[in-house]
């Protein structure tokens, strides 16, 4: 049966910041490789009036904040949600739901529970009862959702193992095209931006290297409070010494040895191979270098599956018994790659007589995927044109084939830090929950960054003066100025040499008026610095705390204490209105557990019943102000 006269498949998915997209490109390519009749709909680019796919519908979905369906689905669910049942706009269609969220939250997938009882009743068939995960459940290769899909594969009448042969990817070794087709195409979906910047901000001496990195990027845009997603690529010497080692070959037989000035043309029929073929241009012409470099992740600790695919292609007796040995024996296979932390190039190291074709690398080595970072910058106050991280550079420990403990660079920071300015870097942006666009809704805001977590709040700071220093532009001689809603940030950090530069910004941001600051250095000893700033013209007595700002640096301190210590600033902020944004960006154990209690006992403190205080959080969350963006 032709694939064309098979019951059409959709794979409809609403992801918030990629991993659910990545999800969906995979089983949009798991599905092709069966033979299945697949197509996929980003529920971003799904516009109004909806057409309901026929056939079967696999909806997969993250769940935003505060149990709320994604943005990139509202508009449609706000849609569905309007319908008369009696319509049943998903008669005659088969469906199945795929989740994930985090068990952190009392809101857990509530977005793909809605959705799967939602399809059900505007009339679709359930073919496989709905999977909702956790983001922390995939790391195993026996985890539930490698089963779920078993499950779907079998409901649909596919096979289990792939179908389709390696040949189906065709590579053209072509080294003189003509001059028109230059090897310039970018990963897809990713812009291309310039580093403009690169600054050390703090030495390492004692925790680490902090750098701001700022991107330049003519075609721009991007929301103050946002986050940008870095492609990063593989060491360019680890690439070279691959080719150099004729580990790489163009053809099956491998016979024709890829070298790194190659120029390949990767084709492809109507199927997808794998998530590589999100982001890789099919069709166009690009360099062998460019290609491993930036496309496959040889980085990354090498799994189980991926080594077996590699197997095969050890040439040298001895080391593929070796290598067999250790397919019989997967704990042998953790001891030696998994408990050390050995990557990719490492496996080219220990089986040295490993000969690939590059059709396999693109099937079985991982894609690379990008890294998120939360935005440092405002566009309103340094232009639509620039973007600023503040990113801190991450080392691990591995144990080397030679049995020696080495500290090797995180993928992405050790990428960002061997670019100069001037190198160019492929990246996307994202919004934010938290709408910084209108700083005049007269709801206060509380902010926590912890480490390199400040950098969101600087971004807003940032929003806030550009918006102040706009006023002040406009306004007359005299003229009342609306103040803006209230804002309390609490920092931690560890040293203030780490980040001095950025902590004399922080205290400009007082002195106009921006916010008012708290900063905790938890390994340094000095005086507490605190100075307050009152609005001019202004009737001290009449002044509520909400309409001051002050900044203080207290030493020796953690951030959470600090908190406890200000309760009645932070109670304040709480029920000075309504409702208040809470915010906390930062490394994840039990941070936000101790902040979310912090800002209770402040109530309690208050003469709130712990009823009434959990209420008021619960509150919070419901209004989607409850904002945890935890590592």
């Amino acid at each position: 049966m032709a694939r064309s006269d098979k019951e059409p498949i959709t794979v409809m998915y609403a992801s918030a910041t990629g991993t659910i997209q990545r999800l969906a490109d995979q089983l949009v390519g798991d599905l092709c490789a069966r033979e299945a009749n697949v197509s996929s709909i980003n529920m971003k680019t799904f516009a109004k009036p909806y057409s309901i796919p026929h056939g079967t519908i696999i909806y997969m979905t993250c769940t935003f904040f505060a149990g709320e369906h994604p943005p990139a689905s509202k508009e449609f669910i706000a849609w569905l949600q309007t319908m008369n049942p009696s319509l049943r706009p998903f008669r005659d269609v088969r469906f199945a739901v795929f989740g994930m969220g985090s068990r952190n939250y009392t809101t857990f997938c509530a977005a793909s529970k809605n959705a799967d009882e939602s399809i059900e009743m505007f009339g679709g068939t359930r073919i496989l009862d709905a999977l909702h995960l956790d983001r922390d459940e995939f790391k195993s290769d026996d985890s539930p959702y490698t089963h779920w899909k078993k499950d779907l594969f079998k409901v649909l009448g596919l096979s289990e193992q792939p179908i389709i042969s390696t040949n189906k990817i065709i590579v053209t070794k072509n080294t003189s095209l003509p001059d028109k087709w230059v090897c310039d195409v970018l990963p897809l979906g990713y812009k291309r931006g310039t580093m403009s910047k690169v600054k050390m901000l703090s030495d390492g001496k004692v925790d680490g290297v902090v750098h701001l990195y700022e991107i330049t990027c003519p075609c721009m845009s991007y929301e103050a409070g946002g986050h940008c997603a870095i492609l990063p690529q593989n060491r360019a010497e680890d690439i070279k010494a691959l080719l150099a080692k004729g580990h790489v070959s163009l053809d099956h037989e491998c016979k024709l040895l890829a070298e790194a000035s190659d120029i390949v043309i990767i084709e492809q029929a109507s199927w997808v191979c794998s998530v590589v073929n999100a982001v890789l241009p099919l069709g166009r012409p690009i360099c062998v270098l460019d290609l491993l470099s930036q496309y496959l992740d040889f980085s990354t600790v090498i799994d189980f599956n991926s080594f077996k695919e590699l197997v095969p292609y050890v040439t040298d007796g001895a080391q593929y018994r070796q290598a067999l040995h250790m397919l019989e024996d997967p704990t042998l296979f953790k001891t030696v790659f998994l408990d050390t932390k050995l990557n990719m190039i490492d496996v080219f190291t220990k089986f040295s007589s490993l000969k690939v074709p590059i059709h396999a690398l693109i099937e079985h080595i991982p894609a690379m995927t990008h890294r998120m970072y939360s935005i440092a910058s405002a566009p309103s106050y340094i232009g639509e044109t620039r973007l600023q991280l503040i990113i801190s550079d991450v080392d691990f420990e591995c144990e080397t084939l030679n049995k020696t403990i080495e500290k090797r660079p995180g993928l992405s920071t050790g990428y960002l830090s061997r670019l100069r300015e001037g190198s160019i870097v492929f990246f996307q942006t994202f919004s934010s929950p938290i709408k910084c666009g209108d700083e005049f809704r007269g709801v206060p805001s509380i902010t926590v960054g912890l480490g390199t977590g400040l950098a969101p709040c600087r971004s807003r700071l940032q929003h806030r003066l550009a918006l102040r220093l706009e006023q002040l532009k406009r306004a007359a001689p005299g003229e009342f100025i609306q103040p803006l809603d209230p804002y309390m940030t609490f920092i931690g950090l560890r040293r203030e040499s780490d980040l001095k530069e950025l902590i004399d910004e922080l205290r400009d941001f007082v002195r106009k008026g921006i916010a008012t600051i708290f900063i905790a250095f938890s390994r340094e000893e000095k005086s507490r610095e605190w100075f307050e700033i009152i609005p001019n013209d202004a009737d001290e007595q009449a002044l509520a705390d909400t309409d001051k700002t002050a900044f203080c640096a207290e030493y020796k301190c953690h951030v959470t204490r600090l908190m406890g210590e200000c309760a009645s600033n932070i109670r304040n902020f709480v029920t000075s209105k309504d409702t208040c944004v809470v915010t906390y960006c930062g490394k994840a154990g039990k941070v936000p557990q101790e902040i979310e209690g912090v800002i209770l006992q402040s109530l309690v403190n208050s003469g709130m019943t712990e009823r009434d205080a959990n209420a008021r959080w619960e509150k919070l969350r419901a209004d989607q102000n409850l904002i945890f963006e935890a590592w």
